[in-house]
């Protein structure tokens, strides 16, 4: 897709070559990791706190790297095109090339829950008329955007670029990179409260991808999160358009009533059609009211971007979900939620009320959470786990079974109903029994990705899951 004279304007480098045939030469794409460079790829030596891509140039030559971009002086059979900073230099590629393509709208999404479904969501909607490109998995960081934004090809029509951060202005640096032309917030809520150390913080931090869109663009928030004033006030002094979605009378896709049952859930959705009051009924085959949210922020850009009703509810009721995050599995006699991607207060409280729900939808049924920590809560850890405790009460979930340090604190308040353990293994086991004897029926497996309890999700779904394929997905996590 680029010459070697190319990359090397865009990203300020100086290139070994200078003959004109050489720098005609072209790459195919971007890799800065051998384990997944292909032939033809410019190979970026990325020095990083675990790894210095220089040591890996020799290895990516071998593998058919076209070109390297480093930082300092290496051998190499092959152009070398040398920067100051080679992060610093995939970003500036990055940033160049998504200014090349002619694209209707790049869609920025961001949020302390719900962003990575949210935007897979919103790529499978635009997908039944457009051409898309999407952030893949949740590589939503200063290399993830950069990574995703090469991947655009003159032929999508949308990139939708899931956004994450841990603190402070990060936001605002991946918008400098992406240049966004619609931006959602699915919520501000107390994730990675260590490195941002405020609600306040996290909110304004959020609020950096509204204040980044140009004149024409259009913002798309939550009016049942914190925060939503400010990045309203945003959206009015930058003069673009603000699309409202939540509960409230005054959200421009309102929430109107909802059901769950174990199939999913079904819920109606208010707005304003040329003047005139409509209300849609949609169907989505996930669990938690959260993903209904996630599904209105979904539908107002679909809608922005003219396409039809029936279209959107189509794709909506025939989403898939995201790997790892409220994955429905079918049991004998229930069913397991497999959210095990990450964990924060909120997404963790989203999740124990979906347990709650799938209990009351089966009558005298029983419910087990597998909970691992929480992480990056700082001087806030004790008090958030101990509110997940009180809401494992509240909404009277049966059994508890924790994992971790950061959970210990919890064993007082819940009382008989928990164990915990320093174990995988140990707490498996422990879920097994409790499965085998129909002593719950219903489970849930959650934790901050940190607690690796992909460790326990994964055995109970081999032994006890009807099917590995999951019956849905969405994301409750951070």
């Amino acid at each position: 897709m680029w010459t070697l004279e190319q990359i090397g304007r865009a990203v300020a480098g100086q290139c070994d070559q200078t003959d004109a045939q050489a720098l005609a030469r072209t790459v195919t794409g971007v890799s800065i990791d051998t384990r997944h460079l292909a032939s033809g790829d410019v190979f970026f030596a990325l020095v990083g706190p675990n790894h210095d891509g220089h040591a890996y140039v020799e290895q990516a030559q071998s593998l058919g790297a076209s070109a390297i971009v480093a930082s300092r002086p290496v051998k190499a059979d092959v152009p070398v095109i040398t920067v100051d900073d080679a992060r610093l230099a995939l970003q500036a590629l990055a940033r160049w090339h998504r200014q090349q393509m002619p694209l209707r709208a790049l869609i920025g999404v961001t949020g302390s829950n719900g962003k990575t479904t949210t935007k897979a969501m919103l790529a499978h909607c635009l997908s039944q008329r457009f051409s898309v490109c999407a952030t893949q998995g949740n590589y939503n960081n200063d290399l993830g955007v950069p990574l995703t934004l090469l991947r655009i090809r003159p032929e999508h029509d949308y990139a939708v670029v899931e956004m994450g951060a841990n603190h402070a202005h990060e936001i605002g640096q991946l918008c400098d990179i992406a240049r966004p032309d619609c931006g959602i917030v699915t919520l501000a809520t107390g994730a990675h409260l260590a490195g941002f150390g405020s609600i306040e913080t996290i909110v304004r931090t959020k609020g950096e991808l509204l204040e980044a869109l140009p004149q024409g663009g259009y913002g798309v928030i939550n009016c049942n999160s914190e925060g939503f004033e400010y990045w309203q006030q945003i959206c009015r002094q930058k003069g673009v358009n603000c699309i409202t979605f939540g509960q409230s009378r005054q959200a421009s896709l309102q929430l109107l009533a909802l059901s769950q049952e174990a199939q999913g859930l079904a819920f109606d959705l208010g707005y304003d059609q040329a003047g005139q009051a409509v209300v849609r009924t949609l169907h989505l085959p996930m669990l938690g009211q959260h993903n209904a949210w996630n599904a209105l922020a979904c539908t107002a850009v679909c809608l922005k971007e003219g396409m039809e009703w029936d279209t959107i509810s189509d794709a909506l009721a025939g989403f898939e979900g995201v790997d790892q995050r409220m994955q429905v599995l079918d049991l004998a006699h229930g069913k397991l939620i497999n959210d095990v991607y990450n964990a924060n207060p909120s997404s963790v409280k989203a999740a124990i009320e979906t347990l709650a729900a799938l209990k009351q939808s089966h009558r005298g049924s029983r419910a087990l959470a597998c909970l691992g920590p929480m992480s990056e809560l700082g001087d806030t850890a004790e008090a958030a786990h101990l509110e997940i405790a009180e809401a494992l009460l509240a909404a009277d979930i049966d059994r508890v079974l924790l994992y971790g340090e950061g959970t210990k604190p919890m064993l007082a308040r819940l009382g008989e109903r928990a164990q915990w353990f320093d174990d995988h293994a140990a707490l498996t086991e422990s879920a097994h029994q409790l499965l085998a004897a129909e002593t719950c029926q219903h489970v849930l497996v959650k934790g901050s990705r940190s607690a690796q309890m992909e460790n326990v999700s994964r055995p109970l779904i081999e032994r006890w899951a009807l099917s590995s394929k999951p019956q849905s997905g969405s994301n409750a996590s951070c």
